[in-house]
């Protein structure tokens, strides 16, 4: 089976005030559909020795919260009340690209985590309307025959 890291959203719990990592239930059902063993990589800057110590054969950042895209400097708890901002999560799936990069690991990005992966990559991103784009179906065009060939032209 394969051993797949998977980045986590962050919560703050405002009942308690503590900040939480969490993922959509459905996404173990997902592992388990596709016979992998997920990993949930938790939003701790001591990431490093997780990485270095598991035997990971891929990674996907998964999605919610906002990315950091004015670079505020803020307490992580404040940003998040305000922005649904975690920059501790921006930080830790830095270092997962980094990571899948240096170790030649596969890399899926869902919804945020492909806005990350965008950015990481000097990419832009822009604004769209949520109630046309959150929670619906998008085509993917293949542009390299590696996928066409799998999957289609789309």
């Amino acid at each position: 089976m394969l051993r797949i890291g998977i980045s986590q959203r962050v919560y703050l719990c405002p009942r308690t005030n503590e900040i939480r990592d969490c993922l959509d239930h459905r996404w173990y059902d997902f592992f388990n559909l596709m016979d992998m063993i997920p990993i949930p990589i938790p939003n701790n800057d001591n990431v490093d020795s997780l990485l270095l110590s598991l035997k990971f054969d891929g990674f996907i950042l998964s999605g919610g919260n906002n990315l950091n895209m004015k670079n505020k400097i803020e307490s992580e708890k404040t940003i998040l009340k305000d922005l649904d901002v975690s920059v501790v999560r921006d930080s830790i799936e830095k270092k997962i690209i980094d990571f899948c990069l240096d170790k030649d690991l596969p890399l899926i990005g869902v919804c945020r985590g492909m806005q990350m992966i965008n950015s990481f990559f000097g990419g832009t991103i822009i604004k769209v309307d949520k109630d046309k784009h959150v929670n619906t179906y998008h085509e993917v065009i293949f542009k390299k025959s590696i996928f066409s060939d799998i999957y289609g032209d789309s």
